[in-house]
């Protein structure tokens, strides 16, 4: 399946070996160095996942850029790439809907499988997971419902509940579970990613008695679900 990216980057040089490089892997890439055409070709095009610089040329920051799409589409995957890698940032650009945060100038492979690893669970079948009699998760959605409240998820949360789910009562090491939901594990910003993700899984789920997802010192994470009887 080919795939369409847009990238919204100021700097000619990184947007250039950019799309050489995902082009030569069979994307079809559209650029933009500011918010407005940025907007312009997401509405005109509606790529599949967006690569996303914050300081760009013009009034309008990536922000914006970010803000507008996620008022109408929780679904595509947008990644920031930013020189700009604080945890208050990170942290920021999460919130406001960014499926993931990377360091501008990464090497392009190691963008290429962040890229690919969200667009694969984008992809998802239209299942539903039955967790406990009070939870599901909707995978055509990336939903979660507890006690008839119902949660959108980032790509993120959503990856790393499932991945968890998969492997419900059993202490899974962190290291195996940034590798398959995609979470940076060799960046400066690991902790607050995986601490972000946690916390609003952690309060998605307060209202069911039967799942806890715990944080084992030294060994990794646990999402201990109490079968019914």
């Amino acid at each position: 399946m080919n795939y369409s990216l847009l990238y919204v980057e100021d700097d000619i040089a990184l947007t250039s070996a950019t799309k050489k490089y995902f082009s030569e892997r069979g994307y079809e890439v559209f650029l933009s160095d500011h918010a407005e055409e940025a907007l312009s070709i997401y509405q005109r095009n509606h790529p599949d996942i967006i690569l996303l610089d914050i300081t760009i040329h013009g009034k309008l920051s990536g922000y914006y850029v970010l803000n507008t799409i996620r008022r109408e589409d929780m679904e595509t995957p947008i990644i920031i790439l930013s020189s700009n890698t604080d945890k208050d940032e990170v942290i920021k650009g999460l919130k406001a809907g960014a499926d993931d945060y990377i360091r501008k100038n990464c090497h392009l492979d190691e963008l290429y499988v962040r890229v690919e690893k969200c667009l694969m669970f984008r992809s998802d079948p239209d299942r539903v997971y039955t967790v406990t009699p009070l939870t599901s998760i909707y995978s055509a959605t990336h939903s979660l419902i507890v006690s008839g409240e119902t949660f959108k998820l980032s790509l993120r949360e959503y990856r790393l509940l499932f991945y968890l789910y998969c492997h419900k009562n059993e202490i899974v090491s962190r290291d195996i579970v940034c590798e398959k939901v995609g979470i940076g594990y060799h960046t400066d910003s690991f902790a607050s990613m995986l601490s972000q993700a946690l916390a609003t899984l952690r309060g998605d789920l307060r209202k069911d008695p039967n799942i806890v997802i715990i944080s084992i010192r030294r060994e990794g994470l646990l999402m201990k679900v109490r079968e019914s009887e």
